[in-house]
């Protein structure tokens, strides 16, 4: 079944008071069982509309993905499926190094 995105939409913001049984709710929700970043909120960088250096600097991948990718619950190859853009390694390295000075990154 497709979804579309009002539905999406509706489902991030709360607005949908029943737990959805289609599909992509369903992946959603068991996704979010162990993780913290939303894959419903995640913007590819090929979709964005905004100036490029400002897109690494929403809070779902400063702090969410981010904190996924360093807790291990989600790896580098992910990050880069979920955000379109192989620069995702680069940025969450970049913001390691600039949160955690003193951990050596190999």
């Amino acid at each position: 079944k497709y979804v579309t995105a009002s539905h999406k939409a509706r489902v991030v913001d709360g607005k949908v008071k029943i737990a959805c049984k289609c599909h992509p709710c369903v992946l959603r929700a068991e996704f979010m069982k162990t993780r913290t970043t939303d894959p419903f909120k995640v913007v590819k960088l090929a979709d964005w509309k905004g100036v490029v250096w400002k897109y690494w600097q929403q809070s779902w991948f400063c702090r969410n993905m981010f904190e996924d990718w360093r807790e291990k619950r989600i790896d580098t190859a992910t990050a880069i499926r979920m955000t379109g853009s192989r620069n995702a390694e680069r940025e969450l390295i970049k913001l390691e190094r600039w949160r955690y000075p003193e951990v050596e990154i190999s």
